[in-house]
């Protein structure tokens, strides 16, 4: 494992590759670290522990792989994981479909659910950003366990990856108030993307884009890098210089596509 994630990621990690490895036996095939902990930039106290496990059948019990992975999470980080299909990932048509998904955005669900003793349905499930997520882990992510990321994930084309990153971008018009670091810095992310053809960490992103664009924007970009890496815990933005960033970068990337 990279020696530079922290103590206490390599021990929610190790926590994480067992649960996998002792639930799954035979059908585990690989575990895959990407995000902030695999490109370096990883904040403790506010950055989620991000992974891909890949199987070759769906998993029987649901409901029990939700229930320990709730233990996990938080302790101490926040844990986003997808359970996806070998088979799946061959096909061009099926690589966004994944059989289970986990992250603290879903705990209170999953905790309704179970208190109402629902079941999880069996439906085939879809998430836009698993090829953003895949061409991260092919760069610059980490095999954690079992067969080696250059033999288990498709190679993602500038456009798919382009267009998996852009499903933040839409849901920034509606929601950049409620956590506008992570809206300014994708944003930054995705004009870096159309610029260089770069895969980049939001702080890598937003660096260059304190060189790269329009001065008017600075100051919103700094407080976004400022919270993202722990120097300022909250700070005030101006939400109409928000909205103005919005569109500039909007301009950029509809001459792009």
């Amino acid at each position: 494992m990279n020696n530079n994630i922290p103590k206490e990621s390599k021990e929610q990690i190790i926590k994480i590759i067992d649960l996998c490895k002792s639930k799954l036996k035979e059908n585990l095939v690989g575990i895959y670290l990407h995000g902030s902990l695999a490109m370096g930039c990883f904040n403790k106290y506010k950055s989620d522990i991000d992974i891909i496990v890949v199987m070759k059948e769906p998993i029987r019990h649901k409901e029990n792989m939700i229930n320990e992975f709730m233990k996990i999470s938080l302790k101490p980080s926040p844990i986003e994981i997808s359970f996806l299909l070998e088979d799946k990932l061959k096909n061009p048509d099926s690589i966004c479909q994944y059989d289970l998904h986990y992250s603290e955005y879903w705990r209170e669900k999953y905790t309704n659910m179970f208190l109402e003793n629902k079941e999880l349905g069996r439906d085939v499930l879809e998430d836009g950003d698993l090829p953003a997520h895949m061409r991260v882990i092919s760069e610059r992510g980490i095999t954690l366990w079992g067969k080696d990321k250059d033999l288990i994930f498709p190679k993602i084309s500038d456009e798919d990856y382009l267009k998996s990153i852009l499903y933040d971008f839409e849901d920034a018009w509606d929601n950049y108030y409620k956590k506008p670091e992570y809206y300014i810095l994708n944003t930054c992310r995705i004009l870096n993307f159309i610029e260089t053809n770069k895969v980049t960490s939001k702080r890598e992103a937003g660096e260059w884009a304190l060189d790269i664009l329009p001065a008017r924007f600075r100051a919103i970009i700094t407080s976004s890098l400022d919270i993202y890496d722990g120097r300022k815990m909250v700070t005030s933005f101006n939400n109409k210089l928000i909205e103005n960033f919005l569109v500039y970068a909007n301009e950029n990337i509809m001459k792009n596509i």
